[in-house]
């Protein structure tokens, strides 16, 4: 009997809509007089070490923190600031519109919540963008647990994140689905902890734009989703055959 729905954030609730040009005038912003050490060149410097971290992270499933980005791309400039600051930068980017909520987002949540389904949320992020998205737009109501990997400090598909999620819904695994858009982290590791995987078919392309070779995960035995749908407005559907 499946009793909770668990959901990836960017490609499955949301599309990501941000670039580094972004992210470049957040931090230029909350700078100050500070922005003008920096050249034409940090909005480079900055995607560079994105994606240096980003592949780190990715690969040893640990998170970092997008503070650690800021800080050293700022050094390289010259421009040291405090705890304080780096804090405020990551708040503000978290609080930026970098994301689209996908139209049947919400039609999808409520009709889970009002099915008794416990609906989470678990979302490899260096920020804390899911959460704050989910809170603006009105949909945190129906969702009953989020976990983020900057607050577990590991990145899916270390079983961690799984684990922190389940427990926070109160259920097993088994009585779970996962619904992710990357079957060598999202699907491998809800499968290996052992829920079921439904795979949108659609993968987010963050991965491609910062040069991820997810073959680098090692992961030793084939992947294969229980289900693959194009949307989750194909989820009630999967949910009625299952139960």
């Amino acid at each position: 009997m499946i009793k909770a729905v668990i959901f990836d954030f960017g490609g499955v609730l949301a599309k990501p809509s941000w670039t580094t040009a972004t992210l470049v005038d957040i931090i230029k912003k909350d700078l100050g007089e500070q922005k003008n050490f920096l050249t034409e060149d940090f909005e480079k410097t900055l995607e560079e070490i994105m994606a240096k971290k980003m592949q780190i992270a990715t690969y040893s499933m640990k998170e970092i923190p997008f503070e650690f980005v800021i800080k050293e791309s700022l050094e390289r400039y010259g421009v040291n600031v405090d705890t304080k600051m780096l804090e405020k930068i990551v708040w503000d980017i978290s609080n930026a519109d970098l994301h689209r909520v996908l139209p049947e987002t919400e039609l999808v949540l409520k009709t889970l919540k009002k099915e008794g389904y416990k609906v989470g949320v678990a979302s490899n992020t260096s920020l804390y963008i899911p959460r704050r998205i989910l809170e603006r737009k009105g949909l945190a109501k129906y969702i009953d647990a989020i976990v983020l990997s900057r607050e577990v400090g590991y990145r899916k598909p270390h079983p961690k994140i799984y684990e922190e999620i389940l427990n926070k819904l109160n259920v097993k695994a088994s009585e779970s689905i996962f619904v992710g858009d990357v079957l060598e982290i999202d699907i491998y590791g809800a499968k290996s902890v052992g829920m079921i995987g439904v795979l949108i078919s659609e993968k987010e392309p963050v991965y491609d734009e910062l040069n991820i070779d997810l073959s680098k995960l090692n992961i030793k035995k084939e992947i294969k989703p229980d289900f693959i749908i194009d949307s989750i407005i194909e989820i009630p559907k999967i949910l009625k055959q299952l139960n």
